[in-house]
């Protein structure tokens, strides 16, 4: 735990791409909501509450794989710090808020089943193995520049992508 700065914990989605920063290639960043959902005894329902939005940074390897699994509608959760910058834009000064990201990950109860879990290795238990968890798993693999295998990695298909259209966000 840190005691230098103010910490946040959020659950939300991401409500943008990540992308690498024009600046600097090892830094990634994508924008992320929280909506409050609370129960009106009025109306009989749930309803929207406060939203809190953010952009978030992430840095080096966090940054690598944020950028190859987190899209745009995916339910995520965040752990990091949140920073202010200043600076100038026309003459006046300007502030920025964003989270450091030291975490982030999926939010599964929220996922709809589109993120699958790659088996630690394929001889483990090749009938419950499909050719689409075999086929994104070896893209993964493909992927990781250090070569090391991730029993938790998150893989992914086209088909898996998200509708966005009328998506609750």
């Amino acid at each position: 735990m840190r005691f230098d700065g103010a910490e946040l914990r959020m659950s939300g989605r991401a409500v943008t791409n990540p992308v690498i920063s024009s600046s600097n290639s090892e830094r990634v960043t994508f924008r992320a909501v929280s909506t409050e959902r609370r129960y009106d005894d009025a109306v009989g329902e749930w309803v929207d509450g406060d939203e809190f939005a953010t952009t978030v940074v992430c840095w080096g390897k966090l940054g690598v794989q944020v950028l190859q699994m987190v899209r745009k509608g995916d339910p995520v959760v965040l752990d990091g710090r949140m920073v202010s910058r200043r600076f100038e834009r026309n003459g006046a000064t300007e502030y920025m808020q964003e989270c450091k990201a030291d975490h982030v990950g999926f939010d599964i109860g929220r996922s709809n089943n589109r993120v699958m879990r790659n088996p630690r290795h394929a001889s483990e238990n090749p009938e419950s193995e499909s050719a689409t968890t075999a086929g994104a798993a070896a893209d993964v693999a493909a992927a990781d520049p250090t070569g090391e295998k991730d029993p938790f990695a998150l893989a992914r298909t086209a088909a898996e992508e998200p509708e966005l259209a009328g998506a609750p966000f």
